[in-house]
């Protein structure tokens, strides 16, 4: 969602080169290499890390021909103004609509009864606040030609930053969560009993949130709008703009993706092993484990890419904009990888909710009884449509009677 806006936009005058958009989707610009920058930014934003001590090789008059040249000469700018001008709207109503159905059914009362699903109701929710903050607001400022929300206050920067750092990463972690979650189950299946439960699902949740804010709440007072645009208090070179951006860096971005990675694999390896274990049972665990291995495969494939580019920029600066008309054309084709894997995990984020209802048939089942009862069609009584919703349950729930090594309850 990090994404170049400045042609619509930008003041020439205001500019700097140094923009670190490449941060997954919108980070809140505190940390080294592009983590944590906040998403909707504009193209010659300041780079605000404080890390980065390099002196600046541009001039006010090549950002503004660099700008004359990637506005009307490039065809970059043209790709990105269509991408952004349809998959943004598209990713934001595909993904609420999606997502919230997807929390509909695993909010029931007979759904909500093991720790995967709690986890994926919660993934839900936060998908759509970050389709919302990111993408969403990111959209109308693009089409309505408006400095986006977060240029123009200090208080909005600062919550802004905070905020959406704060949900987006606990997206990761949530993910994180699952495949330990899915790896206690295939290789200490007795422990899965008492550690997977839906209290401590309830409980890593809080504490997930709790570790996220600790770690974020310094953004509500080291941003400001300073010349249009919201950035770290460069002015600041203290332990809250040198070394705890590094901090939150490794234990918000770093961490989270190297435990999936981790994770996913002894996941793998453990159903290769173990897959002869128990196959009558285990058709819901195995159910889950190839959901969250998709889902971690698919972040990862997402993610990955941007962090990368990060190092790039940072070894090879390609933001110093030189008069050197063929850099133009180099950096302009940057920009627009940045944006199409910018776009990439929006994409991910968006259309999470299909796996669940590929990979579970309870959850179509119980979405399309949800439906009918919504829209009036084919009534059924009360009584017949509970009956009906606990048959599609109780044939999850007979994983204690089939397997008593992994008597977990599971959702679907």
């Amino acid at each position: 969602m990090a994404s170049y806006l400045a042609p619509y936009h930008n003041d020439t005058a205001n500019l700097t080169i140094g923009a670190d958009s490449t941060a997954p989707i919108g980070t809140d610009n505190t940390a080294p290499i592009g983590t944590d920058n906040t998403a909707p930014e504009t193209y010659g934003s300041n780079h605000t890390s404080s890390l980065s001590a390099m002196p600046p090789t541009y001039s006010c008059e090549n950002v503004t021909l660099f700008n004359e040249y990637f506005t009307y000469c490039s065809g970059e700018f043209q790709a990105i103004s269509s991408i952004k001008l349809y998959s943004l709207p598209l990713f934001v109503v595909v993904g609420s609509i999606g997502n919230m159905a997807c929390f509909a059914v695993l909010s029931q009362k007979n759904a909500m009864k093991s720790s995967m699903s709690f986890y994926m109701a919660a993934l839900m929710i936060l998908h759509t606040a970050v389709l919302y903050m990111g993408c969403g607001l990111e959209w109308y400022s693009f089409v309505t030609h408006k400095i986006h929300f977060l240029h123009t206050v200090d208080w909005f920067c600062r919550f802004f930053n905070f905020s959406f750092s704060v949900i987006r990463c606990a997206a990761w972690w949530i993910l994180v969560a699952m495949t330990i979650d899915c790896y206690l189950d295939v290789w200490c299946p007795v422990k899965a009993q008492y550690m997977c439960t839906l209290f401590i699902a309830k409980f890593i949740t809080t504490s997930i949130f709790v570790w996220l804010v600790s770690l974020h709440v310094h953004a509500m007072w080291i941003y400001e709008v300073k010349n249009g645009m919201c950035m770290l208090d460069t002015s600041r070179q203290d332990f809250e703009t040198i070394v705890w951006p590094w901090i939150t860096a490794i234990f918000s971005h770093y961490l989270p993706i190297l435990l999936v990675l981790i994770f996913v694999v002894l996941v793998g390896v453990g159903s290769l092993v173990n897959q002869n274990c128990c196959d009558n049972n285990a058709n819901n665990q195995k159910r889950f484990t190839r959901l969250t291995t998709i889902m971690a495969i698919i972040f990862l494939s997402t993610t990955l890419p941007t962090i990368i580019m990060n190092f790039i920029d940072q070894s090879q600066p390609l933001w110093q904009i030189s008069n050197d008309p063929r850099h133009w054309k180099k950096h302009s084709q940057y920009i627009l990888w940045q944006v199409i894997f910018s776009t990439l995990e929006s994409f991910y984020v968006s259309f999470c909710f299909l796996l669940f209802f590929l990979v579970f048939p309870a959850l179509r089942s119980e979405l399309r009884n949800l439906l009918r009862n919504m829209t009036c069609c084919q009534p059924r009584s009360r009584d017949n449509l509970l009956n009906a919703n606990n048959e599609q349950l109780m044939e999850i729930n007979n994983v204690k009677s089939e397997c008593p090594q992994n008597n977990r309850t599971t959702l679907v």
